[in-house]
């Protein structure tokens, strides 16, 4: 279930922090899928769904708009590309929020 302040600004049809439909959700699951994404790109793709992120130092993180308030860490890999297990980690994140959308509509 969503936080009780996100689902209302999806239901008003905002987009932003989070917002949009699960098919927008879903292509950008694809492309960080196909591989060798770059960290500022998934750093944009976290942006665009779950808000500005907390940076304290080479650490981005992003907080979940679901109860328990979990988190997604993000360092840069050499070469400017994202580790792949949190590349693992975002699409896990965006599955369920592509999941808890359908759920909410």
């Amino acid at each position: 279930m969503l936080a009780p302040a996100i689902a209302r600004t999806i239901s008003s049809g905002e987009e932003g922090r989070g917002m949009g439909n699960s098919g927008k959700i879903r292509e950008d699951i694809r492309e960080l899928q196909a591989g060798g994404v770059r960290f500022s790109r998934l750093v944009t793709v976290c942006t665009k769904w779950f808000g500005q992120p907390r940076i304290t130092g080479s650490h981005h993180v992003f907080k979940m708009p679901w109860k328990g308030r979990p988190t997604i860490n993000l360092q840069k890999a050499p070469g400017g590309k994202a580790k792949s297990y949190q590349v693992g980690q975002v699409v896990t994140a965006l599955e369920k929020l592509a999941k808890l959308r359908d759920d909410d509509e």
